[in-house]
This record gives structure tokens, sequence and C-alpha cells, in this order.
């Protein structure tokens, strides 16, 4: 989950990894996205996401990983704001340049920064939404 504060909005979601080599990784993701007018103080459903991720991990001790990331993938338009359509779909990127990763035993605790672009709505004047978002996670490696 995260969240991000310069334009409103939270992301709650579910994501699978595979480590190719020690040194990268694919995963899958689907995330819930709500967004928040902090102007309104209105709560609108947002956008549902889902993509693939490639990272590469820069460090890795006993401890503690260092990784950076990459997505790409969809974005369906949750709701109907004013020149885009409910249910359209368009495109999802984000990066997260640094995220770090501190196990403890089974599970690890990651915080990624990154920054994120939904654009649900691709028809007439593309419906843009930019995020720097935190992203707090909890993971258990199988």
């Amino acid at each position: 989950m995260g969240a991000a504060l310069d334009r409103g909005g939270l992301a709650i979601g579910a994501t699978g990894r595979a480590r190719l080599s020690p040194r990268w990784g694919l995963g899958l993701s689907l995330e819930f996205s709500p967004w928040f007018d902090l102007l309104s103080a209105g709560l609108s459903p947002g956008v549902a996401n889902g993509y693939a991720t490639a990272s590469v991990r820069w460090l890795a001790t006993e401890r503690v990983e260092l990784r950076s990331a990459a997505h790409l993938g969809t974005s369906v338009l949750l709701f109907e704001p004013v020149g885009a359509r409910r249910g359209s779909v368009g495109v999802f990127v984000g990066l997260a340049l640094l995220s770090v990763s501190i196990s403890f035993g089974d599970y690890s605790l990651e915080l990624t920064p990154d920054v994120s672009l939904s654009v649900p709505s691709l028809s007439g004047v593309p419906l843009l939404y930019r995020q720097y978002r935190l992203m707090v996670s909890l993971v258990r490696w199988l």
C-alpha cells in the first residue's frame, strides 16, 4: 500500500515476484488507486492498474537490499470525470529509482518512493494523473 500527497491518492494492491538471477527480477501487480482532491476534500474511485515490473538489485546483504524498478501496464478509469468515460482503458507507467528492503526472517519491510503516471483515458484530451508516492510493503518470501 502507499499514498501520494502532491495529487492525493492511495494505492492498495498485491504483487507476485520472481527472481530471474541474483540481480534481476520480474513482477506482476494489481492495484486499486482511489484519488483524493485536497481542495474539495472529495474521494473518487480513481483507477485500477495492472502492470509488469522489471527490477535490478544493486546491493544485497543479509538484512538489507537496495533495488530500482520500472513498471509498465494498463490503467482503467473507475469513475466518470469531466471529459472522460468510466471504464476507459489506457496506460500506466512508473519508476522507483531506489527502494530499500529490510529483512526480518521470512518477512521483509520495503519502503519505495516512486513516481507513477496513470493515463486511463486516451481519447480526446488524455486524462493524465501523475503521483509521487511512498509505497510501504510487507513481503512474505515463499
